[in-house]
């Protein structure tokens, strides 16, 4: 967890709000370990762990038991753990969509192209039997 050091360590050399984010620095960074934890990545190598159904209700209320005040994302600490939680769901997602995607189109450029080839060829061949 050096990344909520090397944080700490950005805000105070801004000199923004110092005391403030001192303050509740350990809420953040106690909440940040437990999100982690949750999602199987507090060693920092995964993988990311979801829950089978992850829909709706299902993230509304993870959200609010991660949120200070029960809204999810209104707490502020708890909006980079959303964010991730996207960030995650989507490269997942979009992982899988490009898999999909990209063997679709070589297996109908396979069966297209083998088809177009060969059938002006077969075309052709019989024309030299006559």
């Amino acid at each position: 967890m050096d990344i909520l050091d090397k944080a700490l360590d950005y805000i105070k050399k801004t000199g923004f709000d110092v005391d403030k984010n001192r303050e509740h620095w350990g809420y953040f960074g106690n909440e940040w370990k437990k999100y982690l934890k949750v999602r199987n990545i507090l060693d920092g190598v995964g993988p990311a762990k979801f829950p089978e159904k992850f829909g709706v209700e299902e993230r509304d209320s993870f959200y609010q038991s991660l949120s200070y005040s029960g809204w999810g994302g209104s707490s502020g600490h708890d909006a980079p753990m959303i964010a991730y939680s996207f960030l995650f769901f989507f490269l997942l997602f979009f992982f899988l969509l490009f898999f999909c995607l990209f063997f679709s189109f070589f297996i109908f450029s396979y069966f297209h192209f083998s088809f177009s080839f060969s059938f002006p060829f077969f075309i052709y061949r019989n024309n030299d039997n006559k």
